[in-house]
């Protein structure tokens, strides 16, 4: 696992063309309790790139337990994008996870 040396969140990288998933694990719930429903799922730019293009997010889901998943397509070559999903749990807590993704595109 890598690790966003800025923000200390986990790191996945992309390349623009790629559609990917990316999982959020929710690792402060009580026993027995799950994910209910994906409230949202939102980026933040850290603005490395002028101009940059935001990323497409798609396929809102979630397990029976406590992982969360979208998938991720485009995002300009360079940028960085700190992505946040908010959950509804079983015992009707408001829950946040966030993660880092690192467009980066091969020459």
């Amino acid at each position: 696992m890598q690790i966003d040396s800025t923000t200390g969140l986990e790191l996945q990288i992309k390349r623009t063309s790629e559609l990917i998933p990316f999982d959020f694990l929710y690792t402060t719930m009580t026993d027995g309790e799950t994910i209910s429903s994906v409230d949202s799922v939102t980026q933040t730019l850290r603005g490395e790139i002028v101009g940059a293009a935001n990323l497409t997010i798609s396929n809102l889901s979630h397990d029976s337990n406590s992982t969360g998943q979208v998938w991720l397509g485009d995002g300009t070559n360079g940028e960085y994008y700190t992505i946040k999903m908010t959950v509804t749990t079983s015992i009707g807590a408001i829950r946040t996870c966030y993660g880092v993704v690192y467009v980066k595109d091969i020459s």
